[in-house]
């Protein structure tokens, strides 16, 4: 009897293994770092060793086991097993799926990381129930996947549904994939950061708290914090970040018209304090008036959004 899938969160900094059963409850999770200047081979030997002792440790004999899933930053090919590219691990064209198996002998389904956390929320969050759904992860980047009639859509190269990048302002600022532009620079909590250090340099704001904070570790979170205490600086840098999520949010509507689209990441824990006034913001931007548009929502799954997808995501 096949009770149980695995699920695989590979990140740059660390490999975050869930075992999940049928009832899509999550049985135990452990993780290892990565270590990624290794190189592909020993990082996949350490996947199969977390894996199977997460196993022993549960009693679950890997014949219980229907299969892996594995969500990886960058570009998979769902059906060879290669992962084709991937720049936070520096791996091109490298044979997961056959390399996993070496150590764990099952099924081995593979999608990059931002379809497997939509996937997540799509079935077990705020996307459960609906047809058509995105979700954004506003965190160091911006991540993104799309549900299109209840299946996950990355085009016809895997190269889709990349919303982070599509371009936002012609020869605006240098985003991290060598284009300028990107929604990426506007839209997630480097941006915010960005835009606060781009603004105290001006001199016009030294009477901010946020010009107490040594600007390597100022935070999103220390921004938007002190917005809500009415300093300045940081009011004007969320009202810059509102309005260009306002714009990226539209956009999706115009492209996509989904049932919901989902807010994750770190930007996201603000909740309702983000939420209201995005709300506001996006009616000067709706093509349409009084025609149905996505409910914004809070995305639900969390910090485990990795491994659910991933071990959802051959269902």
């Amino acid at each position: 009897m096949k009770n149980y899938t695995i699920g695989v969160d590979l990140g740059g900094t660390k490999i975050a293994v869930g075992i999940v059963n049928k009832e899509n409850k999550l049985i135990d999770k452990g993780s290892v770092p990565t270590f990624s200047e290794r190189g592909f081979a020993p990082i996949m030997k350490d996947m199969g060793e977390l894996i199977n002792s997460l196993l022993n440790k549960n009693n679950i004999l890997i014949e219980e086991c229907e299969y892996v899933g594995i969500g990886s930053p960058g570009l998979t090919n769902t059906e060879t097993g290669y992962m084709t590219d991937n720049a936070n691990l520096h791996w091109t064209n490298v044979p997961m799926r056959t390399e996993l198996q070496k150590y764990i002998p099952l099924p081995i389904h593979i999608d990059n990381d931002a379809n497997v956390a939509a996937w997540a929320e799509y079935k077990l969050g705020c996307g459960k129930g609906t047809k058509n759904f995105v979700a954004v992860t506003l965190g160091t980047g911006v991540g993104s996947g799309v549900v299109i009639n209840n299946t996950l859509y990355s085009g016809s190269h895997r190269a889709g549904a990349e919303l982070g990048h599509m371009l936002f302002e012609k020869d605006g600022y240098l985003c991290g994939c060598g284009k300028k532009g990107c929604v990426e620079k506007y839209c997630s909590a480097s941006a915010i950061i960005f835009k606060t250090k781009e603004l105290l340099a001006t001199g016009k704001y030294n009477d901010s708290v946020l010009a107490l904070i040594n600007s390597d570790i100022l935070s999103a979170r220390d921004v938007i914090d002190a917005s809500k205490q009415g300093d300045k600086l940081a009011l004007d840098v969320f009202i810059w970040y509102v309005d260009n999520l306002a714009l990226f949010v539209t956009s999706i509507f115009n492209i996509f018209d989904p049932d919901v689209i989902a807010l994750g990441g770190g930007v996201a824990n603000a909740g309702e304090y983000l939420l209201a006034p995005l709300h506001e913001k996006i009616k000067d931007y709706l093509l349409i008036e009084n025609v149905p548009y996505a409910k914004v929502k809070i995305a639900e799954m969390g910090n485990d959004a990795g491994i659910f997808g991933a071990a959802l995501i051959g269902k």
